[in-house]
């Protein structure tokens, strides 16, 4: 119990050196997450899937910017840091879910990815695996690691004609 109260007290020390515009993205990341959390495990999915988009084929040839970058950059990072605080409290669909609507809100290009594999157990079984991951100006933001393994399934392409939302993020660190 002490272990955890001083981690508690040490991840507080380090979040309030943080700037204000990095707490907001953080702030803004759990949200979604708890969001997405609720639409999976409470709501069934034939009511919420219409949120992902229509599934089509992907698209790369989007306008790749150094702005798009930086900002996928910075959300890959803040969901990383709130994964590895929460521990494994969300699946990679729920981690995708969340990036994919902060990419969104600030106009950035993304495809989130739906793939497959089986898992042999035994000479008879084989277990059916899924993963969730989304891509973005050529920058895998969320669930790159193993993906390579999966097949994709569906990819849902957000492409926007519109400069970026928020160019601040860049200077957040």
């Amino acid at each position: 119990m002490m272990r955890k109260l001083l981690k508690l007290l040490w991840i507080l020390g380090r979040f309030w050196k943080v700037p204000l515009v990095r707490k907001l993205m953080y702030a803004e990341a759990f949200s979604r997450l708890l969001t997405a959390w609720i639409l999976i495990r409470l709501i069934p999915y034939s009511l919420w899937r219409g949120l992902l988009g229509k599934p089509g084929p992907s698209a790369n040839d989007t306008l790749v910017t150094d702005t798009y970058k930086a900002i996928a950059i910075e959300v890959a990072s803040v969901h990383f840091v709130i994964h590895r605080v929460f521990g494994t409290r969300f699946t990679c669909l729920m981690l995708a879910l969340s990036a994919r609507g902060m990419l969104r809100l600030r106009g950035v290009p993304s495809e989130l990815i739906l793939g497959v594999h089986r898992k042999p157990t035994d000479a008879r079984i084989q277990k059916l695996g899924a993963h969730a991951w989304v891509t973005s100006c050529t920058i895998e933001v969320i669930g790159h690691e193993g993906n390579d393994t999966f097949i994709p399934v569906a990819t849902y392409s957000a492409y926007y004609d519109e400069k970026p939302r928020s160019i601040a993020l860049t200077k957040s660190r």
